[in-house]
C-alpha cells in the first residue's frame, strides 16, 4: 500500500484524537505479513479512558501515545479532521513491535511526496466508477459539473433550449424533473435534441423511473425506500439494467425518514450516512452497484460532516452539493466553502451548485471552485485585484468588461489584471498573459510572464481580448486531432 501511495514509507497517526475510528481485527494465526507497528500506549490505564475499546491478544491498551507505521523515512501526520478514510489491519503479533498484514484503503490525509509544492497535492478518495451515459463518474475520471432545469418539463421546446446553453457553458451532465406521466413522455423528446446525458430526477412513483429508462435517461435519481415495496424497487432496477442506465440515491436532511429522525432527534450526520447506506444496500440486494450517493443540507456544517461520514463508510462515487444554498451571491459563498473543503479533502466525484438564479450561474461558479482547487480548468482564469488609490486605471470596470467578452473562450488560460506595480509584475510572472497599470495613461503588458510592450488604457480591453483570442487559436491548433477534446 505505501507504494501504491507514491513512495510514502511512514506514517504517524495520534490515535488519541481518532478514538473509535480505527478498525482492528485480530489474526489468530500467521506469520510476520507485512509493515511494522510500533506500539507506544501503556497497558496501566483502562481502554474506556480514551474511548478506545480494542483488546490486542488479552491485554487492554490505552494508545495514550501514537503508532507508528514505518518501512523507511517519510513521515505524514495526520490531523483529526484530515483522517477521512482510515486503513484497517490485521494482527499477526501482538508485542510491543507488532507485524500487521494491511488490506482497505490508506488515509486520504497522506500525501505522495512527488510534487514541488506538496501544499497545492490533493489526494482524491479511491471511489468505484461509473457512468452516466457517455460521461465517466468517479475512479479517475474528471470531477464533472452539472446543473438542474428549472423550465415545465412538458414545455418541450424551452426545456431543450435551457438545457443546451447548459451544454454551451460547459455542463457535462443535465437533471430534468419528472413528476408526472407527462413529463416522462416530453423527456424523450428532449433527450433526443440535445448531447449532454440526461438525470431524470423521480420522486415516489416508481412508475415514472421506468418510463424515464425507456425514454433514453442516461440516470435516475431515487431514493428506493420511497417508490414502494421491495417489487417495485426490482422493477426499477430491472429497466435501468435493461436500458444500461445508472442512478443516483439523493438524501437530503430536509426529507429523511421518519424512524431515523424520530431515533436520532433531529437531521445528523449519522442519520444521513445510515438513509443513505439503507437506500445503498436496497440496491446491492438487486445485484445494482451503478449508482452514487449525496447526502445534502442546506446547512454548510451538517452536509460536510454528512459526506465525510459517507467517505468512509463505503467506496461509491459522491455527488456534492450543498442543497438551498440561496440566491447568486450567498448560495454561491455557501456552496465554494461546503463543496471546495470537501474537495480539497479529496472528497467528491461531481458536484452541482444549487442557486436560486438562472442554471447557467450553477455551471459557471462550479467551474470557478474546480478551478480555484487546481481539479479542472476551462477558459480563462482571471486574476485581478480589488483596487485601490494607486491604481492606473478602472480595475472593476475592466475585468467586468473583459469576462464577458471571453465567456466564449473554453481553452484553459490564465490572464491577470492588476492596477499597479506593486503586486501587477509578480502576479504577471505566473500567467500566460498580464496587464499591469502604470502611469501616465498606460501599463505593461506581459506574455508567458515577462514583460512585452506597453499599452495605452483606453485600447486595453480591446488589446487584451485579441491576445487571448489569439493565444487561445494557438493552443487548440497545437493539438493533434487524435487528442483535441472539448475543455470542460
Amino acid at each position: 500500500p505505501f507504494a501504491e501511495a507514491g513512495g510514502i514509507q511512514e506514517a504517524r497517526i495520534d490515535v488519541r484524537a481518532l478514538k473509535h475510528r480505527i478498525g482492528i481485527e485480530h489474526l489468530l494465526a500467521g506469520g510476520a505479513a507485512g509493515q511494522h507497528i510500533e506500539y507506544h500506549g501503556r497497558r496501566d490505564r483502562p481502554a474506556a479512558d480514551d474511548g478506545l475499546t480494542t483488546h490486542l491478544s488479552g491485554f487492554r491498551h490505552d494508545a495514550s501515545k501514537e503508532f507508528q507505521f514505518g518501512i523507511g523515512h517519510h513521515t505524514a501526520n495526520l490531523p483529526q479532521k484530515a483522517v477521512n478514510r482510515l486503513p484497517r489491519f490485521q494482527l499477526a503479533h501482538v508485542t510491543e513491535t507488532t507485524i500487521v498484514r494491511w488490506f482497505g484503503c490508506l488515509p486520504l490525509a497522506i500525501t505522495p511526496p512527488m510534487s514541488i509544492r506538496p501544499y497545492r497535492d490533493i489526494v482524491r478518495r479511491k471511489s468505484r466508477k461509473i457512468r452516466v451515459g457517455n460521461v465517466e463518474v468517479g475512479g479517475d475520471a474528471h470531477i464533472t459539473v452539472q446543473s438542474m432545469t428549472n423550465t415545465l418539463t412538458t414545455d418541450i421546446q424551452a426545456t431543450i433550449r435551457q438545457v443546451k446553453s447548459l451544454e454551451a457553458a460547459g455542463a457535462d451532465i443535465v437533471r430534468i424533473s419528472c413528476p408526472d406521466e407527462e413529463s416522462t413522455l416530453a423527456l424523450k423528446s428532449i433527450v433526443r435534441a440535445v448531447a449532454v446525458p440526461i438525470v431524470a430526477d423521480i420522486h415516489f412513483h416508481y412508475k415514472r423511473a421506468i418510463e424515464a429508462a425507456n425514454a433514453g435517461a442516461a440516470c435516475l435519481r431515487i431514493n428506493p425506500g420511497n417508490i414502494g415495496s421491495a417489487a417495485r424497487v426490482r422493477e426499477v432496477v430491472k429497466a435501468a439494467k435493461d436500458h444500461g442506465v445508472s442512478m443516483r440515491i439523493g438524501v437530503n436532511a430536509g426529507s429523511l425518514e421518519r424512524e431515523l429522525l424520530e431515533r436520532y432527534g433531529e437531521p445528523c450526520p449519522e442519520a444521513m450516512v445510515e438513509s443513505a447506506l439503507n437506500h445503498a444496500r436496497m440496491l446491492e440486494d438487486n445485484d445494482f452497484r451503478e449508482f452514487k450517493i449525496s447526502v445534502k443540507a442546506s446547512d454548510v456544517f451538517l452536509a460536510v460532516a454528512a459526506y465525510q461520514g459517507l467517505a468512509e463508510a463505503c467506496d461509491y462515487p459522491l455527488h456534492l452539493g450543498v442543497t438551498e444554498a440561496g440566491g447568486l451571491m450567498s448560495g454561491t459563498v455557501k456552496s465554494a466553502i461546503g463543496i471546495g473543503s470537501l474537495l480539497w479533502a479529496g472528497i467528491g466525484d461531481t458536484i452541482r451548485v444549487s442557486l436560486s438564479a438562472d442554471p447557467v450561474e450553477e455551471i459557471r461558479v462550479g467551474f470557478d471552485i474546480l478551478k480555484s482547487l487546481g481539479l479542472r480548468h476551462r477558459g480563462v482564469n482571471i486574476i485581478a485585484c480589488p483596487s485601490c488609490a494607486r491604481q492606473g486605471f478602472d480595475v472593476i470596470k475592466t475585468v467586468a468588461i473583459i469576462e464577458e467578452r471571453l465567456k466564449h473562450i473554453t481553452t484553459p488560460m490564465s490572464l491577470s489584471i492588476i492596477g499597479c506595480v506593486v503586486n501587477g509584475p509578480g502576479e504577471a510572472a505566473q500567467t500566460d498573459i498580464a496587464f499591469t497599470g502604470g502611469g501616465a495613461g498606460s501599463g505593461m503588458v506581459y506574455i508567458a510572464g515577462k514583460p512585452d510592450h506597453k499599452m495605452n488604457n483606453e485600447r486595453l480591453v480591446e488589446h487584451i481580448v485579441e491576445l487571448v483570442e489569439k493565444r487561445a487559436a494557438e493552443i487548440e491548433a497545437k493539438r493533434s486531432p487524435q487528442t483535441l477534446t472539448p475543455a470542460k
